[in-house]
């Protein structure tokens, strides 16, 4: 689930893709991988920054092909070209295998040196901010994949921050050793500690942090749930930053609503007026009608189809925006309905 981008910028459904080619995998354990990878002609991976993923398209068991999303990080000394020659640039991504996998993490974990895949531009939902006076970032398992993006980010700048990984043990840290080389002393770690005392490490961190501190989480829903309802005992909203590439399966049902928004309800939308049925989401009816809105995930994570409210009261659904976002008007028609008859809606940017 990308986090809650202050200022999203929406990417294009059909945004150009090229391929990729491995040049490395490491097994960590057996549900668990980091593949290493080139793009063709060893260009860069265009409109790559710290915190940023990709779509990966490749096939699954029975030829279909699957698109996954995965946050990527840069590689360094991964080759050593010849005299006069410019370095490879290459790229990483951390893979486990799901518990109810649709086939996606088992056909990345069956990828070996030299296999190919097709890989989007990379988007960002969970920039860096640019002012904060220092940085804690949080992964938990695969989720400390971002975090080594800003980490390596923030060593280039000479910035503060704190990096804590919390994993089973350490024969399932993946990316350890490349957080161990990046972050030296500024990454703390922690392995086989239960969530409830997962509590006490950030009380602790935060009680002495200094001011402007940005907080960042990526790991399972209910760990990042704690984490905030810790951080926000010591930080303003808008400094808490969270990345999940699956929804929130609570606001995705409308259950903060009790599913006062399950209803049918209309929507206006470049002049037009149109009903929403029960059974149908905003986006599908104007893809129907013609009035294009570019969309990705479909579930309420990515902040590619955000449109704006005008009028009315949205009932939200989604698992990328912030109360912040919300004030602005964000809305994401893939999921989030309406508590009033009618909303009257406008593209986010004009």
């Amino acid at each position: 689930m990308p986090s809650s981008p202050s200022q999203p910028a929406p990417q294009l459904a059909d945004a150009p893709s090229t391929t990729a080619t491995v040049q490395n995998v490491t097994a960590v354990a057996d549900d668990l991988a980091v593949i290493e990878f080139s793009l063709d002609g060893d260009a860069p991976l265009a409109d790559y920054s710290p915190g940023c993923h990709v779509d990966i398209t490749l096939p699954g068991a029975n030829g279909e092909m699957l698109t996954r999303q995965y946050s990527v990080f840069e590689l360094t000394g991964s080759s050593s070209p010849a005299a006069g020659q410019q370095e490879r640039p290459t790229y990483g991504v951390a893979v486990k295998r799901e518990e109810n996998s649709t086939g996606g993490s088992i056909a990345m974990l069956k990828l070996r040196s030299g296999d190919s895949f097709e890989i989007s531009q990379a988007f960002n939902n969970f920039e860096l901010v640019a002012n904060a006076g220092y940085y804690v970032l949080v992964g938990a398992g695969v989720g400390i994949t971002p975090m080594l993006s800003m980490a390596q980010s923030l060593e280039r700048e000479n910035k503060p921050y704190i990096v804590l990984f919390f994993a089973r043990d350490s024969h399932h840290a993946v990316l350890l050793e490349q957080l161990r080389d990046t972050c030296g002393d500024k990454l703390i770690e922690v392995f086989g500690r239960p969530r409830e005392k997962q509590a006490d490490i950030y009380r602790h961190l935060l009680g002495q942090a200094p001011k402007e501190t940005a907080f960042y989480v990526c790991g399972p829903q209910g760990f990042m749930d704690s984490a905030k309802e810790v951080a926000l005992d010591y930080l303003p909203e808008h400094a808490f930053h969270w990345e999940n590439f699956h929804p929130d399966l609570k606001a995705l049902s409308g259950e903060k609503n009790a599913g006062a928004g399950d209803g049918p309800f209309d929507v206006e939308f470049c002049g037009e007026t149109v009903e929403i049925p029960e059974n149908k989401t905003v986006l599908e009816v104007l893809e129907e009608l013609d009035l294009p809105v570019k969309s990705r995930c479909l579930e309420g994570t990515c902040s590619t189809c955000i449109m704006r409210v005008v009028d009315g009261e949205p009932d939200h659904r989604d698992s990328v925006y912030d109360a912040q976002m919300y004030a602005d008007g964000a809305f994401a028609p893939c999921v989030s309905r309406a508590l009033s008859p009618k909303l009257t809606l406008e593209r986010w940017r004009q």
